[in-house]
């Protein structure tokens, strides 16, 4: 009699022999317990030989086991290969994308407001986010470890693609009062600015003479910035409006701003043929860079 076996039951076997674990196989699979056990139990009985075996709390595979589990590896390899195959010849994007984002929430925010149509329009890419400083991101773009970042400004030997003209306001508590401070920057005295990592775009939108006639605090994080401002600590540059909205700071008036920056896409040059990072590069739109 010949066995026959469902693609569930291939799914269910290769995961529970590499987890070894009934209850953590059905949390990946997003099954039960007793789901999991009856997928066995059948795949068992088809082949009319035990697959696993208990011992105490260990859960040993037989070698019968072994050998069938090499065989559904095969079997598991050449179906993601001719979905792969069905989805070329569809033109359907798939592949993995991992992104880097910096630290500011504000920033992080534009990207998923960029982001949110392309993910829900392409199904079959998989996208797994991280957050560093921006050191950090290029370390990890260099090392393979992402395969693009999003940030203000990027190496220009990097690919890079301007998706965003982002608007630089100059903010503070809500607890202060905007009129204590005059109309330009260079005419701050007596106050504490929030500076920004002096490796930033941001930074050197801050004029000299105002850092010498005023206290400093400097943090290396985008996201430390705009807390400090909202928790009252001095007076700062935020990217965008997104704490404006949520009533976390003010926006205090000066002649010389808001000023814009361009917002990037980048990868390492050649990766940007991968064709999950190509579709993503051409529904963004690139803008001309100011």
């Amino acid at each position: 009699m010949k066995a026959h076996f469902s693609l569930k039951q291939v799914e269910v076997f290769i995961a529970l022999v590499e987890i070894k674990n009934f209850t953590r196989t059905a949390e990946k699979l997003y099954m039960t317990q007793p789901g999991v056990s009856a997928q066995l139990r059948n795949l068992e009985a088809q082949i009319g030989v035990s697959l696993v075996k208990i011992s105490g709390q260990k859960l040993i595979i037989t070698d019968t086991g072994i050998g069938l589990y090499k065989h559904f590896l095969k079997i598991k390899s050449d179906i993601e290969t001719t979905r792969q195959y069905i989805d070329d010849v569809k033109g359907v994007i798939t592949g993995d994308i991992r992104i880097g984002l910096p630290s500011s929430v504000s920033a992080q925010q534009i990207v998923f407001k960029n982001l949110q149509d392309f993910i829900e329009s392409h199904p079959k890419v998989n996208f797994a986010f991280e957050v560093h400083d921006r050191r950090q991101l290029y370390e990890k773009l260099e090392n393979g470890e992402l395969d693009i970042i999003f940030a203000g400004r990027v190496k220009p030997e990097y690919y890079q693609v301007a998706i965003e003209k982002i608007p630089v306001y100059v903010a503070i508590s809500n607890h202060e009062n905007a009129t204590d401070y005059p109309e330009s920057l260079t005419a701050i005295t007596d106050k504490t600015l929030i500076l920004p990592d002096p490796d930033t775009e941001i930074f050197n939108l801050w004029p000299k003479e105002a850092m010498a006639k005023n206290n400093t605090i400097y943090f290396n994080n985008g996201n430390l910035v705009e807390q400090a401002i909202q928790q009252g600590l001095g007076i700062g540059l935020i990217t965008g409006d997104t704490m404006i909205k949520q009533n976390l700071a003010q926006i205090v008036p000066m002649k010389e701003f808001p000023r814009y920056l361009n917002f990037h896409l980048a990868c390492l040059k050649g990766f940007e043929q991968n064709p999950a990072i190509n579709a993503l590069e051409k529904f963004l739109r690139p803008i001309e860079t100011l």
